[in-house]
């Protein structure tokens, strides 16, 4: 059994970059799992602002199988 940990939007923007590599695996004794969530793509998708802070969003290494 895993612990899912959600990130939100503003945190998964901010710390997308340190955190990638932890995003999808298990990590930790318990164990946990970062997963982010389907409405944070759906958001920076919707938003032509968020769209051009985080240019990187949709490159496959930063989201690819990290949906909960």
């Amino acid at each position: 059994m895993t612990t899912e940990v959600l990130l939100d939007t503003n945190t998964y923007l901010r710390l997308a970059k340190r955190i990638r590599p932890a995003v999808g695996r298990q990590f930790g004794q318990v164990p946990y799992v970062v997963v982010i969530l389907k409405a944070v793509e759906d958001e920076v998708h919707r938003s032509p602002r968020l769209k051009f802070h985080n240019p990187w969003f949709d490159e496959p290494e930063f989201f690819a199988g990290a949906f909960g």
